[in-house]
């Protein structure tokens, strides 16, 4: 009996009060302690993004400031711009479409140029690689070609290009031929999603260098559209050359070298691209990522 009402004292039932009370609010505690951290590793990450950034380490500074990303003291929107931007100088396409397509629905007016113009770069790069994929298709195809003709012939043949994974399935050039054209559909629509990102408003302010470079940018873009829907569809094109004419062998051997030539193209157009992000931005340092949006 005794116990029973040394329980009940008003000592007693306050510590009660207090065990339900820090029940009750652990889970607010554990937030703001997640919180804390946080804000403490915040301008380490910020720092180690920026100079990773700065020394050309696109592939390490894009998961740094990934991490940022929903961040609440930092402006939501450079967080996405600046991880998208990274993954873009690292050739990491996929994912520069995501973090810079984010950044473009969270950025305010003032930064919608920026924004816009390297989600343009980054479909670009990203339908080149495309395009290249689809060469490399085609010139796979043509390879399989010329071992079915010589298998027919009674001649020498590499038989790992017609049963690549020595299971007894042999490749089937049309597929290939049509995977390829469904690739290079895929490019042109990646191309013209970068000349609508060019044509938004939003860059109304920019220099008249970075208006001519703009618009130099749209026309090698629709070149480059025209091209891949070109490809996608051969047999629809009007006016287009006569076949070439040649043995299998000497087919196989220019298209290869043809695909050596629009894989250097390729590069070097990256290369003039990056160069005109940092004109456009009027920042030096490429399409003003990284270390060019540092007011956290």
């Amino acid at each position: 009996m005794s116990r029973r009402t040394s329980a009940r004292t008003p000592d007693a039932l306050r510590r009660r009060r207090r065990r339900r009370l820090l029940l009750m609010t652990s889970p607010l505690w554990g937030a703001a302690l997640v919180l804390g951290l946080r804000l403490i590793t915040a301008p380490a990450t910020i720092s180690a993004a920026r100079a990773e950034y700065d020394d050309g380490q696109f592939q390490l500074a894009a998961p740094h400031y990934a991490r940022l990303q929903g961040f609440p003291p930092v402006e939501r929107w450079k967080a996405y711009f600046d991880a998208g931007t990274a993954y873009h100088r690292s050739e990491q396409s996929w994912s520069a479409l995501d973090d810079l397509g984010r950044a473009l629905e969270l950025a305010p007016d003032d930064a919608l140029c920026m924004v816009q113009t390297n989600l343009a770069l980054a479909n670009e790069a990203a339908g080149d690689s495309v395009v290249e994929g689809a060469e490399r298709r085609l010139a796979e195809a043509a390879e399989v070609r010329v071992a079915l003709a010589a298998r027919d012939a009674g001649e020498p043949y590499d038989e790992e290009v017609l049963d690549p994974y020595g299971d007894g399935t042999e490749q089937d050039p049309d597929e290939i031929e049509d995977g390829a054209r469904s690739d290079f559909e895929f490019a042109g629509l990646l191309y013209s999603d970068a000349t609508d990102l060019r044509a938004l408003p939003g860059c109304e302010s920019q220099s008249s260098a970075a208006a001519a470079a703009s618009d130099e940018a749209r026309g090698r873009l629709d070149e480059k559209e025209q091209e891949a829907t070109a490809a996608a569809d051969p047999e629809d094109q009007l006016g287009t050359e006569p076949a070439p004419t040649g043995s299998p062998a000497e087919l196989a051997a220019a298209r290869q070298a043809d695909l050596a030539e629009r894989n250097a193209e390729a590069a070097n157009g990256r290369e003039q691209t990056l160069q005109e992000g940092a004109d456009e931005d009027g920042e030096g340092d490429g399409d003003r990522g990284g270390g060019s949006s540092q007011n956290w």
